[in-house]
């Protein structure tokens, strides 16, 4: 019960933020809101539905210490 509720609660912000993008031709953002209304759903149902709760900041760390690692390379030298 508490799943469908918190799906049904995101299905309506999805339409309602979808309205906003109608006649754009910003596909990036549609996108990435999009991305944002399906990982907050799944982060919803995650702990209720007993599947494995994988923060964003993993993804941040996955894509930006390679990175920062490369900097500080690169400055040290």
């Amino acid at each position: 019960m508490v799943v469908s509720l918190i799906i049904l609660i995101h299905i309506v912000l999805f339409a309602i933020g979808m309205k906003s993008f109608i006649g754009d031709k910003k596909k990036r953002e549609r996108y990435l809101f999009l991305f944002l209304i399906l990982f907050s759903t799944y982060m919803g149902i995650a702990e209720p539905a007993s599947l494995p709760i994988v923060p964003l900041i993993n993804g941040v760390d996955f894509i930006f210490e390679p990175i920062g690692r490369w900097i500080e390379g690169v400055l040290e030298m």
